[in-house]
C-alpha cells in the first residue's frame, strides 16, 4: 500500500500559522488607533452625527416665558465614503536557492509579507488622516483638512512650540479630555525635539527616554515613530495627531497568505499574501498636521 506524504500540507500549514502570528504581533503600527469596520461590496460609507446647531459649543435654549413656543434646532447628519482597494505580494523560493543556503529563508520570508501588509496599512491609515476624504450622500464630494487643522512647517523642524500648538487646537476643537491622543512622528523629529533650547532638564530627559523607547508618552500625546509620514514636498513631512474616531480603517477581506507548490515553476514554493483595505477621515477636529522641514 502506498504512503501519501503529507509534508508539503505541514509547511502550507505552517506558513499561514507564522504569518497569522507576525501579524498579531503588531507588524502594523497604525491599526488599533482609528475605528475598524468590515466592508462587502465595492465601497462602504460611514455617518457622520454633528453636534446641535452645528456648534460643538452651543448650550441648550433658555425659557424666558411661559407657554412659549418650542424652538427646534437641527443635529446635522453627513457621510463618508472609502472605496477598498487590493493588494498582493508573491515571492518564489527555489529548490536551487535553498541547496546554496546555510538556513532555511521560509521563516524569513513569512517575516518579510507580514512586514509588507503592516507597511502598507500604516501607509492607508496616515494617507486617510491627512488626505482628501470621499463625502456627500454618494460620496459625489470631497472634504480636505481644513487649513486650520495645519500647522505650517515655517522652514523649521519639530518643534515645542508645534508640538504645544497641536495640542491646544485639539482642546479648543473640544476633544473628551481622557481619550488617546496619538502622535506619529519620524527619528528626525524626535532628534529635533532634543535640540529644542526651550526644553527644561525633565522635558529632555523624558524625550531621551522616547528616542530610546523606554517610554512613548510626551506632552499628552503617544508617540508613534515611524518612516511613513505623508510629504507636503521634498525635505517636508506631515506629523499627525490624531484620536480614535478621527478616522475609520474598511477591511474588506483580512490579510491572508498561502503558501503553494508551484508545477509549473518545477515545483518550487510561492509565498502569496493578499489583502482588500481602504481608510477614509471622518472628523477633521480630531487631526491635526504639523509640518516639518527637514531638508
Amino acid at each position: 500500500m502506498a504512503v501519501i506524504s503529507t509534508i508539503e500540507q505541514s509547511y502550507v500549514d505552517q506558513f499561514n500559522a507564522n504569518l497569522v502570528l507576525l501579524l498579531e504581533q503588531g507588524y502594523s503600527k497604525f491599526r488599533g488607533t482609528v475605528d475598524e469596520m468590515e466592508v462587502t461590496g465595492e465601497g462602504a460609507s460611514r455617518d457622520r452625527v454633528g453636534s446641535v446647531n452645528s456648534d460643538s459649543t452651543s448650550t441648550m435654549n433658555r425659557i424666558t416665558s411661559r407657554h412659549s413656543d418650542t424652538e427646534a434646532r437641527e443635529i446635522p447628519h453627513s457621510r463618508r465614503w472609502l472605496y477598498p482597494l487590493t493588494y498582493d505580494e508573491a515571492t518564489y523560493l527555489d529548490k536551487v536557492d535553498q541547496v546554496k543556503m546555510l538556513a532555511d529563508p521560509k521563516g524569513a520570508y513569512v517575516r518579510r509579507h507580514a512586514g509588507v501588509i503592516g507597511r502598507t496599512l500604516d501607509t492607508i491609515i496616515l494617507e486617510a488622516l491627512v488626505g482628501t476624504a470621499v463625502a456627500g450622500q454618494r460620496g459625489g464630494s470631497s472634504v480636505a483638512l481644513p487649513s486650520g487643522q495645519e500647522i505650517v512647517h515655517g522652514g523649521v523642524g519639530f518643534t515645542l512650540a508645534k508640538l504645544l500648538e497641536a495640542r491646544e487646537k485639539m482642546e479648543i476643537d473640544e476633544v473628551e479630555d481622557g481619550i488617546t491622543r496619538y502622535l506619529a512622528v519620524n527619528p528626525k523629529a524626535i532628534t529635533d525635539l532634543l535640540n529644542e533650547d526651550k526644553l527644561t532638564n525633565a522635558d529632555y530627559t523624558t524625550v531621551m527616554a522616547l528616542q530610546a523607547g523606554k517610554i512613548t508618552s510626551f506632552m499628552g500625546f503617544e508617540f508613534i515613530r515611524t518612516n511613513r509620514l505623508p510629504l507636503v514636498s521634498t525635505g517636508i513631512s506631515k506629523c499627525i495627531a490624531w484620536t480614535p474616531g478621527a478616522a475609520v480603517l474598511g477591511i474588506a477581506a483580512e490579510p491572508a497568505t498561502r503558501a503553494d507548490l508551484r508545477p509549473d515553476k518545477r515545483y518550487m514554493w510561492q509565498l502569496y499574501s493578499w489583502m482588500s483595505a481602504a481608510a477614509v477621515r471622518l472628523e477633521e477636529e480630531r487631526v491635526v498636521e504639523i509640518q516639518v522641514d527637514h531638508s
